[in-house]
């Protein structure tokens, strides 16, 4: 019989045991231990030297409980009590003296316990901080400091994301980069398989060295998974959406623009995960008036604990603006290395 030596080391060792609960087998081979669950016609029995042990219920003689467990029967009833199982007969004994029948045996499992069929949800909910500062001195002083946080919701059927950054830097004294931004970005899929979805994002946005005071922009539109699995997401999107812009010179703009997506996610064996995503955003009055934000980048885990984990992510980040304000680069270009924590 399966798990014969471990049974017979013991039943050997523990045979003196007392106030335990004990599991006779029928070819006269007894366990002493703590019993654990009785559940889809196994029991399961916790012993001191030889760990837990499982056992198909055909094989078992008798068992009994020395502590009340909660005990499942038919007809989706349940007691707690002490648990007497014999000639595939159960009493359950209450109160000490109190013997009480009971037919259809369905499972038995600890007071203090979640029944044997719990699944402990998972949290939907992750949270991310970030943090690039990078100092060079001599010839050139340069230094560049840049946050992030973002709260991201998943239950398999919806994904929302919440988001903040900040960048500044400066070179010999003079500001290079001073940005800040908001965001945000919900998705609903559906269909089976769920890979297609809905989505709607928004976005705010200050650039003191673009020269833009603010920039606000919302968007909806239809994503389509083209991959969807473990390893490997590819995602694209196609929707509309609305962008006005001031700049610091007083002048606005405003336009109702194509919302364009591309987003791609692969694990790179078992240590590391690649990302790149691209959004192009065109005035659907002037194509040759757009907005294009790339991102790529690896995540390598440094530290994964069971409640939080600690990430270093290389990458680049590059935002073309085809028409920048006066006397501004069309292109901005970060190279970055990112210490990243998740909880």
């Amino acid at each position: 019989m399966k798990f014969m030596n471990k049974f017979a080391v013991a039943a050997l060792l523990m045979s003196g045991a007392v106030n335990a609960d004990e599991v006779l087998l029928k070819d006269g081979m007894k366990i002493v231990g703590d019993i654990q669950q009785v559940h889809q016609d196994k029991i399961i029995i916790k012993t001191k030297y030889a760990g837990e042990l499982t056992v198909e219920m055909v094989n078992v003689e008798k068992f009994h409980t020395d502590t009340e467990q909660n005990v499942a029967f038919e007809k989706e009833q349940k007691l707690v009590g002490k648990v007497t199982y014999e000639d595939e007969k159960t009493t359950l004994v209450r109160n000490e003296d109190e013997k009480m029948p009971i037919k259809g045996l369905v499972s038995v499992w600890g007071v203090d316990k979640n029944h044997p069929d719990y699944v402990e949800p998972v949290d939907p909910w992750t949270y991310k901080a970030y943090a690039d500062i990078s100092s060079q001195e001599g010839n050139t002083d340069k230094d560049l400091y840049s946050l992030g946080l973002s709260a991201e919701y998943d239950d398999g059927d919806q994904k929302a994301k919440f988001f903040g950054t900040s960048k500044e830097g400066s070179t010999d004294g003079v500001k290079t980069d001073k940005e800040y931004r908001l965001g945000a970005d919900y998705e609903r899929l559906f269909g089976d398989p769920k890979h297609h979805s809905w989505y709607v994002r928004g976005g705010w946005e200050n650039d003191e060295i673009e020269g833009i005071d603010y920039r606000v922009g919302a968007a909806a539109g239809y994503g389509y998974y083209w991959l969807k699995n473990d390893e490997t997401t590819l995602r694209t999107r196609l929707g509309l959406g609305y962008l006005k812009e001031e700049y610091d010179d007083g002048e606005t703009k405003d336009s109702v623009s194509l919302d364009l997506g591309f987003n791609y996610k692969q694990a790179v064996g078992d240590w590391a995960t690649w990302e790149t995503d691209v959004t192009y955003v065109p005035a659907v009055e002037d194509f040759e008036d757009y907005l294009l934000r790339h991102s790529s980048g690896i995540s390598v885990p440094l530290t994964v604990q069971e409640d939080w984990s600690l990430f270093l992510k290389l990458g680049v980040d590059h935002d073309y603006n085809s028409e920048p304000a006066d006397g501004r680069e069309h292109l901005d270009t970060t190279y970055f290395l990112r210490l990243a924590l998740k909880i």
